[in-house]
């Protein structure tokens, strides 16, 4: 029988117990030395790079106090951001 050893992705014990499923059925484990709870193999990152980049953006448009924007407004801001990220690389 092979056995494989699973790491906190965040303290790197050992010391990891399973703890349920995640909605998309992957097991869940939970450290018991640090308490954090991850997955056997995480994704690093939820959405891609230019979903996230809109999405902050979409947050700072609304989390700015005293400015109303328009969904143009955003659309065009959308526009300016592609263009800079173009010109800078």
């Amino acid at each position: 029988m092979v056995t494989i050893t699973l790491y906190c992705p965040h303290c790197q014990s050992d010391a990891l117990v399973r703890n349920g499923h995640a909605p998309n059925g992957k097991q869940l484990y939970r450290c018991r030395t640090c308490g954090r709870q991850s997955r056997e193999t995480p994704t690093p990152h939820a959405y891609p790079q230019d979903r996230r980049d809109e999405i902050q953006l979409d947050t700072v448009v609304r989390e700015t106090p005293n400015v109303r924007v328009s969904h143009a407004n955003v659309l065009l801001l959308r526009g300016m951001q592609d263009l800079v990220a173009a010109i800078c690389g």
